[in-house]
Order: structure tokens, then C-alpha cells, then sequence
């Protein structure tokens, strides 16, 4: 459904031409860009890339860094060096446990130790330090100060500080973090000796000066959050607990903690905290107001790993999907103080804290559940409060017991259905002393609305008297139930007094027939006659016109030939007695970009100045990215009148139209009707379709012409940023990189962005099964966009308005783990830790998938990619094609790869063991490096053996603890297997265990090799960038 925004016609200049690195302007656009400036774009706001496989060099290879918005030349201070995040010239400081003051004063240009590798001009101002310990301890920074030198202070610098370790030729990133005036920071690092990268990001004049020391002292709580503050009362007699108000404490970047997790691999930056519980209690704590992926572990005394939250609902049962952030609970019998870890990404955390689930709900017996995004407990039918327990009256029954007691949430009545001290219960309501002896408290029993325990129903109140009211009773106004409200004759309950009736405006008169009673049924009457009278003139008048359908202007429409024969070129100063234009211009409202698949609109109105009749007709473009539309088709303006004709345009992808010009011609006529035979001899035609015996025919209606025009209006729109592609803005490459059932996948670039484009294979034999497969690929695309983990392949988006449907990715430069399996191309042999690595990053980003309830169920060696080939590398493996099961389902019925199949999926039933299995089949592959089932002449035999129970053979050497998880993995049930959680946490443990080489598995692999594709693929890479 086309969604049409109404916007002034004024043109908006931009502001491009404002940019530093612009040199030329024209037409409010950056014709040249200065030296060091991109020229990719119109902008000429980003600094000109250098390669980074080789040399810096002012002639050749120069280097811009763009400091304060400014693009610099440092190519002389940079000159013949290579790219290499190894310290560089590192100010060496022995740390003791006397505190001593670091000044850096001096910054030059150096890559960061956390910098992405492959990212272009990665180059800031920085400072390494080369760091010794005389033992292991925590390192406390304290005292930052921050002293901007530049003679005009910056206001965009900022000032961060990178750990590292570095060994050979590799360089290791444990943290990264920002610093401030007076911040202070924390390490607790397993190292003797390592490094820090002091960068300033945007700026190079500063002074940064730190205090520094070791302590033997332990990790603290950075705070402590007590169970106890969050408690209202107890009831000592029923155990009922009132639970408090959410409470919010805000966690900073002041005081946290660089240390390698107990619970997860990798160094983080976080803070430290103690939560103190409250016996049978639940607190549950949320750091989802964030909206930033957190880790949270639990630690013992020894600050071991207890228990681990990933960004993900955990422990308890939930009603509602969490996103970002964590949403976990502290459940203990006993009063007890634990610790925990929380990540932090830079941003400042909000943790929400609240008490409640008492008891756990009574979840064990069924009662209920603990709801963490309400906080609170969901009780069953027949059960409420804090813990669950059971209501001795439910609204419609009592409960066993309990049938001679009073009603719940009534006055003087107990949670147990028992009267208060002092009441006395009549026909299940609780009795004061006063109602049971006289009949009469709040109100008198008997009176209407009042209740046997002397107070008014619901929607009442008492009146002195001892009766009941409406509350809305003396609001001054007539209210449902209410004859009146403080008028004449109006009792103090709002009824009408008897012999009385309501007068309309709050009072009462004197019941009878009254004269207006007449007036008002005349007057109803007339108003009906003239209201049938109007419906009928409308019926008529909307039958003769011919009603606009708005799906129309998404249509295109029949071109018209353009045919500039005997046509002068309008000149707004010079023609301006013939016509006038209200704009030449058109950028389709004051938005600088515009939404996809949404109808924008110009109106352009024509001012015709002679006796004539004229005729304008737009002759419009035609591409599929978009489709520009006219109302009326073509526009027809009598003598001395004005006429509009409005332009609508709808874009299908993100794509730029920059001073596009629409062919416009004009003609002018004593007669309408030869104007008719001008547009319908242009209309529809083509070069190819237009006829010389159509051109003479134009050539003779031309003679009862009186004048013919030709101008052009300029187009300049953009469409907003989405997944929605534009083809043409895609440098791809023409020989494909990998081919296979369902699609073809070619190497390019997109917008400076080194990505993969898997076109699908698909054949439609209608056009409801194409749009129905559009719909699926941009629904999979939108899903990709919110998954963000480093083992997950990044969508960029898809292109979907042609019939070759495309999904751009992130392109991972070592291609699939196939082609490493067998046999291994180019001579290269991965060693046996890399293997781990790679199958520790799958289980992990499975892991990840499985937490978003997201089944893959085609996990192959061909949908895993390497991202490096280093087993120093944060990550390695990127997990692929998890989005298109759908769309392969849709196809064949049927989803996976036969070899990788679990036996459940054969009778069509899937779950997330399926992929367990998959994997277990592709570790075996991995190891082996050998087709898996090649024995077998078909499928059919593959089939037949694996729902025997049979699988593949675990021959020597396979490690054994490599075994045992391939085993548990393939087990026959699915039930049986462990999930993607237990097996990373088994593959990290592995990882964690084994040495860089191993002797008797490692025979074959050559090391010279590995680093010659390396290279290989660094060059490839740049060839698609600049070339």
C-alpha cells in the first residue's frame, strides 16, 4: 500500500560543497575533491585510501589521516613503513607498587593493537608503552589527565587507551576503552609484561599524563546491591511479602576492571558488583534500558566461573523476547552475599533491580511462574500474591474449607477469607459492630446499592443520609444513571423527585408532552429529507467520474516517443510571453533522503500566456529501480489558464538521482483536437516502434501547430539508507567465486565495503510465487541486520527489483571451510589448533543463532567462512546461509544437505539438535579432511545407515577428547545431545589446552604456504577496492 507524503515545492541546497576536501563546486555538488580526499563519492568528506599491503610512500603509496575534519598528509613521517600493528618505538615503564606518573607528550601516526586489519587508513595519533611487572597483581591507573596544546582546541578529540600483548609477529588485542579527565581503571592481566596504546581519536596535540601502580590486593565490589532495600513489609503471620518499586542504579565507565573472563573467552572491560539476597526471595536484574549487548558472570570467592548470562533471557521462566541487554535472577533460601561481572561497551549500563517471585512462584508445583520482564510472579488460575499460594476465593467459588467465609479484597476481610478482629461476617461480607446491631454504617442495609455489610457497590458512595450514589453524582453534569445533577427539583442522589422528569440541562421539570418535542421531530424530520436529498446528488455525481485508484500510480505508463523535429529550445527569459514554469527543479519535498516504497509527489504548474490551446507531455525514464508517474497522463491547458500535473515518484532501492533530466515537450494549437492526434501518435512508441510513415504523419499534424517546445526538468532525489540495494552501485566481479544447487556467488565491493553477492537460482512460474520469494528474501535480510555477533556473516541487504534476486554479504576473504577440507587447495594444510578454532567459533556463533531461536538446518563446511587463518585471530569462523532455510524449504520441500542430515529430519521433524548433528558430521570432515559417507553409492545407502544407528569411523589419531564430543554430538536421539552452550564451552576448554603445534598431527602443514595465500588474498582484496 503506497504511502503518499505531502511536501513543499521549494528546492533545498546542499551543503556538500561546505566540506573541507571539496576543491570545485558545481550545482551545489563537489565536482573536484582536493588532494587526500575520496573522490568515491560527491562528498569529498573522507581521507584517500592507501594500500595497505604496501609501503607508505609520498610519491606512490601516500597516507591522509583526517584529523579535526581535515585530511593530512603524514606520508613524510610514515615514510617506507609497512602495515603492522606491532609496537612501534615503545616508551618502556616498570610498574611497582610505588606509584609513579606517566607523561606522554609526543603522539605520531601508529595503527592501533585493536584496529580491524583490513580497514583502510586505520592510521591515529599514538603512543606505545611497554609495560614490566616484577609479578603478577592488580595495575591501578589513576589520575588521568587530559591537556589540549592545539592552538585551537578541539572539541571532538577524545583520548583512548588500547592492552595488548605482543609475541613474534603477533600482536594480541585483550581491551579497548575511552578515557577521561580524573578517570580511573583496572587490570587484572595474567602477564608479567604487555603493552599500552595511548591514541587520541580526531585530534594530535594533546598532553595525557596517568598515574600508575600494582597492588596484591583482590578484586572489591564496586557496589553492592541489597535485597533488603527492596522489601516493604513482611507479614510475620502469613509470611506475604510487599515487594518496592523498581530501582535503577546507573553503572559508569569510572572504576571498572580489564581482566580476562572466568566464564567466557577473551578479555573485557567491565565492573565488578555484590548482590545481597533475601531468603526466598527472587531479585531479578535487567540491563536491557541499555539496548547493548552485555555479559554478566557469576564468580565464587576465588573469582571462579559459577554461571554465565549472554545477552539473553535467563533462569526463569519469561513471556516476553529480549533483544539487548541481560535479564537474569538471584534466588537463594538463605541470606548470602555472591559477586558478579558485568561488560560494558563504552556506554554508560542501566541496571533495573526489583524483588519478587517469592518462593519461586510455586513454579514446582505448578502455581505459577516467575515472569522476569514484568518482575513479578504469573499465577495460575486460583492462585495469587507474591508467592503463588492458593486464593481461598477465586472470584467465583471459595476454595475447600473456606466455603462459609468472606469475600477477597472486601473491607475487614484476610487473604484466608476470615473477618478482621471486630468484624463479624454476614452472608460473606465482614460486618462492622455498628452494621450488624442497627442496620446501617456507611449506608443503610436495604437502601438501593447498598451492600449487607453497610457500605455502597462498587461505582457508589454515601450520601449523609446513609443512602448510596453515583460518584459522578454532583459533578455538575447529567451522567449515565442520573435524571439530573444540582438542578430544580433534583434529589441528593440525582434522580428527579416524583411528578418530575429531566429538563436536558441538569434539572428536572414537570412530567408532559412539551411543546419543543414538536419542534425538535419537525426539525429531525427536515434534516432527514435534505441529508437523503444530498447522499442522493453525491451517488450520482461520483457515478459520472471516474474514480482515481492509488495503485495506479505505482504502474508505469505508456512511454511517449520524443520527437524534437521543428522544436525550439525554451528559454524561461526569453519564451516568457508563451509560458511559464513554477519550478524546473524538482527534489520531491525538503527531506534530504526519501523512504523506499513510499509515493512522493511535485506538482509543476504550467501558466499557459497565449490564446491557444496547449499540450505538455513529461517523457519519463524507465528502470526498474524506479517508476516516476503523471496525473493527468498527459496535460491539456486551455487559453490563458493555469494547469497542474503532478510527477509521482517511488524508488525501490537505495539509489541516488543526481540532475537527472526528463524530457519535456510543449505544443501549442488553435484546436484541442489536433493536439489529441499529437499525443496519440507519440503514445507508446519507441526508436523501434516509431515508423517514418508515423513520422510523416507527425510531420503533417505539425502544420496546425502553432509552436513546439523542448526544455528539461532536473531530478535530484536520494533514497534512504536500507537493505534494499541498488545493483549499480555493486562492482562485481565477473568470474564467480563459488557455484552451487541454489545460487551463484561473485567477489565485489559496495560503497568501499568488501562483500560477497550470492545470486539465487529460481525459476517462477508465476508472478505470485516471485513476490512471495522477494518477501521472504527481505524478511531473512531484516533478521540478518539485527543479528550482530563476530561467528555470524554480516548482511549488508538485497536486490529485489529485478527478476535476479541477489543478497549482498559480508565477504570473508579465505572463502568457505570447504575448500580446506578436501582437497586442500594450493598446497595448504591447516594445523590442528586452527581446526579447533574454527569448530570453537562455529559452536559459539550456533550458540548465538539457537539463543535467538533461529534453527540453521543446513550447517555444512560450505556455509562456514574464514575470516583469517592466524591462530592468533579474535575470530576466525563466521557461520553462513543461516537465512535462506526458508527459502530452500520453499523450493524443494525439504531442508539441508543429505550428508549433514540428522535422523529425526528424515521423518521432517527439526529442532536444534539437528544442527548438534550437522556439526558433529562437519568436525569429522574437518579432522579428516575426507568426503563424509564416500563408501556409499547413494543416498539412499548414506540414509539406511544412519537411522541404523551407524556413523562414521573415528580412526587414530583423533584426539580423544575430540572424539568424545564428535560422539556425544551424532548421538542417534536427538534428546541426547548436548546443546551448542555445553559444546562451546567443551571447544574452548580445547582450545585453551593445546599447544600451536602438535608433532604427531601437524606433520604436514607449511607454515610459508599458509602466509603466501595470505598475501595472495590481501592483494585480491585491493584489487576490487581500487582497481
Amino acid at each position: 500500500m503506497c504511502v503518499f507524503f505531502l511536501f513543499l515545492s521549494f528546492v533545498v541546497s546542499s551543503n556538500v560543497c561546505d566540506n573541507a576536501g571539496c576543491a570545485v563546486c558545481k550545482e551545489n555538488v563537489c565536482d573536484t575533491c582536493k588532494a587526500g580526499y575520496n573522490t568515491f563519492n560527491d562528498a569529498c568528506d573522507t581521507c584517500q585510501f592507501y594500500k595497505s599491503s604496501e609501503p607508505v610512500s609520498q610519491n606512490g603509496n601516500p597516507l591522509y589521516m583526517q584529523v579535526e575534519g581535515v585530511c593530512e598528509d603524514v606520508s613524510q613521517d610514515t615514510e617506507g613503513r609497512t602495515f603492522t600493528r606491532a609496537p612501534v618505538d615503545p616508551q618502556n615503564l616498570d610498574v611497582t607498587n610505588v606509584a609513579q606518573v606517566v607523561s606522554v607528550n609526543s603522539f605520531s601516526p601508529l595503527i592501533p593493537p585493536c584496529q580491524d586489519t583490513y580497514n583502510t587508513n586505520d592510521y591515529v595519533y599514538g603512543k606505545w608503552i611497554s609495560v614490566t611487572l616484577s609479578a603478577e597483581g592488580m595495575i591501578s591507573m589513576t589520575d588521568f589527565k587530559i591537556v589540549d596544546n592545539s592552538p585551537v582546541k578541539s572539541t571532538n578529540s577524545s583520548v583512548f587507551v588500547e592492552v595488548a600483548t605482543h609475541q613474534g609477529e603477533s600482536t594480541e588485542c585483550l581491551s579497548s576503552f575511552e578515557m577521561k579527565n580524573a578517570a580511573t581503571a583496572q587490570l587484572k592481566l595474567p602477564y608479567t609484561s604487555f603493552y599500552l596504546f595511548v591514541g587520541i581519536k580526531n585530534g594530535k596535540s594533546l598532553e595525557v599524563s596517568f598515574s600508575i601502580v600494582t597492588t596484591e590486593e583482590k578484586m572489591k565490589p564496586k557496589f553492592e546491591i541489597d535485597g533488603n532495600e527492596f522489601v516493604d513489609f513482611i507479614d510475620d503471620n502469613t509470611n506475604h511479602s510487599s515487594t518496592g518499586v523498581p530501582k535503577t542504579r546507573i553503572v559508569g565507565n569510572e572504576g571498572f576492571v580489564v581482566r580476562k573472563m572466568s566464564c567466557y573467552e577473551g578479555f573485557v572491560k567491565g565492573i565488578l558488583f555484590a548482590v545481597k539476597t533475601f531468603p526466598y526471595r527472587t531479585i531479578i536484574i535487567d540491563t536491557k534500558q541499555s539496548q547493548t549487548l552485555h555479559y554478566v558472570e557469576e564468580l565464587d570467592e576465588n573469582f571462579e566461573c559459577k554461571a554465565l548470562h549472554i545477552g539473553k533471557k535467563a533462569g526463569l521462566t519469561t513471556t516476553e523476547n529480549s533483544d539487548d541487554g541481560v535479564l537474569f535472577w538471584v534466588y537463594s533460601e538463605i541470606e548470602e552475599t555472591r559477586l558478579f561481572f558485568i561488560t560494558l561497551e563504552g556506554e554508560e549500563t542501566k541496571l533495573r533491580v526489583q524483588v519478587g517471585c517469592v518462593n519461586k512462584c510455586g513454579e514446582p508445583e505448578k502455581r505459577g511462574q516467575c515472569v522476569l520482564s514484568v518482575f513479578g510472579c504469573l499465577c495460575n488460575s486460583g492462585y495469587g500474591y507474591e508467592e503463588c499460594g492458593e486464593l481461598c476465593y477465586n472470584g467465583k467459588s471459595f476454595s475447600s474449607g473456606n466455603e462459609n467465609g468472606c469475600y477477597l479484597d472486601t473491607t475487614g476481610c484476610t487473604k484466608h477469607c476470615t473477618c478482621e478482629d471486630g468484624y463479624t461476617i454476614q452472608g460473606h461480607y465482614c460486618q462492622t459492630p455498628q452494621c450488624a446491631q442497627y442496620g446501617y454504617s456507611q449506608c443503610k442495609i436495604g437502601e438501593d446499592n447498598c451492600l449487607i455489610n453497610c457500605e455502597c457497590e462498587e461505582g457508589y458512595v454515601a450520601t449523609p443520609t446513609y443512602k448510596c450514589k453515583l460518584v459522578t453524582c454532583g459533578n455538575k453534569a447529567v451522567d449515565y444513571g442520573e435524571d439530573c445533577d444540582g438542578g430544580n427539583h433534583c434529589n441528593e442522589l440525582c434522580q428527579c423527585i416524583e411528578g418530575y422528569e429531566s429538563d436536558l440541562v441538569g434539572g428536572c421539570e414537570k412530567s408532559g408532552w412539551k411543546w419543543y418535542y414538536y419542534f425538535l421531530l419537525i426539525v429531525g424530520i427536515f434534516i432527514v429529507v435534505i441529508v437523503l436529498i444530498i447522499a442522493i446528488i453525491l451517488i450520482v455525481a461520483v457515478n459520472k467520474k471516474t474514480t482515481f485508484d492509488p495503485d495506479t500510480i505505482v504502474r508505469r505508463q505508456p512511454q511517449y516517443f520524443i520527437n524534437f523535429e521543428q522544436c525550439q529550445v525554451y528559454e524561461p527569459e526569453l519564451d516568457a510571453t508563451n509560458f511559464l514554469i513554477s519550478e524546473m527543479t524538482l527534489t520531491f519535498g525538503d527531506n534530504e533522503f526519501i523512504d523506499i516504497n513510499k509515493t512522493y509527489f511535485n506538482q509543476i504548474t504550467f501558466k499557459n500566456l497565449r490564446k491557444k490551446w496547449m499540450l505538455v507531455i513529461l517523457h519519463l525514464p524507465n528502470s526498474d529501480k524506479y517508476v516516476f508517474h503523471t496525473e493527468p497522463e498527459v496535460l491539456y491547458i486551455p487559453p490563458h489558464r493555469k494547469g497542474v500535473i503532478t510527477l509521482f515518484a517511488t524508488l525501490f532501492c537505495t539509489t541516488k538521482i543526481n540532475s537527472m533530466k526528463i524530457p519535456t515537450t510543449v505544443f501549442t494549437s488553435k484546436t484541442r483536437s489536433v493536439l489529441n492526434d499529437i499525443a496519440a501518435n507519440l503514445k507508446g512508441k519507441t526508436e523501434e516502434t516509431y515508423t517514418p510513415d508515423m513520422r510523416e504523419e507527425h510531420l503533417h499534424l505539425m502544420k496546425n501547430i502553432k509552436s513546439k517546445f523542448r526544455l528539461y526538468l532536473t531530478l535530484n532525489v536520494e533514497a534512504a539508507a536500507s537493505t534494499d540495494i541498488d545493483i549499480d552501485e555493486i562492482k562485481m566481479m565477473e568470474t564467480p567465486i563459488g557455484e552451487g544447487t541454489y545460487s551463484t556467488v561473485y567477489l565485489g565491493s559496495y560503497r568501499t565495503i568488501f562483500v560477497a553477492i550470492k545470486t539465487f537460482k529460481l525459476n517462477f512460474t508465476n508472478e505470485e510465487e516471485r513476490e512471495f520469494m522477494v518477501n521472504d528474501v527481505k524478511a531473512e535480510c531484516d533478521l540478518m541486520k539485527k543479528l550482530r555477533n563476530p561467528n555470524i556473516i554480516s548482511y549488508i541487504g538485497s536486490v529485489t527489483y529485478i527478476p535476479q534476486i541477489s543478497i549482498i554479504m559480508q565477504y570473508a576473504i579465505f572463502d568457505s571451510l570447504a575448500n580446506y577440507c578436501r582437497p586442500a587447495p594450493e598446497g595448504v594444510v591447516l594445523q590442528f589448533k586452527l581446526k579447533m578454532q574454527i569448530l570453537k567459533d562455529v559452536s559459539k556463533g550456533m550458540s548465538f543463532l539457537h539463543e535467538n531461536s533461529i534453527m540453521h538446518l543446513d550447517l555444512k563446511p560450505d556455509n562456514i567462512l574464514l575470516a583469517s587463518l592466524s591462530i592468533n585471530s579474535d575470530c576466525i569462523a563466521k557461520i553462513t546461509d543461516f537465512g535462506t532455510s526458508r527459502i530452500k524449504r520453499n523450493k524443494d520441500k525439504g531442508l539441508g544437505t543429505p550428508l549433514y542430515l540428522a535422523p529425526e529430519t528424515y521423518s521432517d521433524v527439526y529442532n536444534y539438535g539437528s544442527d548438534v548433528y550437522s556439526f558433529a558430521i562437519t568436525a569429522w570432515e574437518l579432522f579428516y579432511e575426507e568426503e563424509p559417507f564416500k563408501e556409499f553409492q547413494d543416498l539412499f545407502s548414506v540414509k539406511s545407515h544412519v537411522l541404523e544407528g551407524n556413523r562414521l569411523p573415528l580412526k587414530d589419531p583423533i584426539p580423544e577428547k575430540l572424539k568424545t564430543v564428535i560422539t556425544k554430538c551424532w548421538a542417534q536421539n536427538y534428546e541426547d545431545r548436548p546443546n551448542f552452550g555445553v559444546v562451546s564451552t567443551w571447544m574452548v576448554e580445547m582450545v585453551n589446552s593445546l599447544p600451536d603445534f602438535s608433532t604427531d598431527l601437524d606433520d604436514n602443514v607449511n607454515t610459508d604456504i599458509i602466509n603466501a595465500l595470505i598475501e595472495k588474498k590481501k592483494v585480491l582484496m585491493e584489487q576490487v577496492l581500487f582497481d
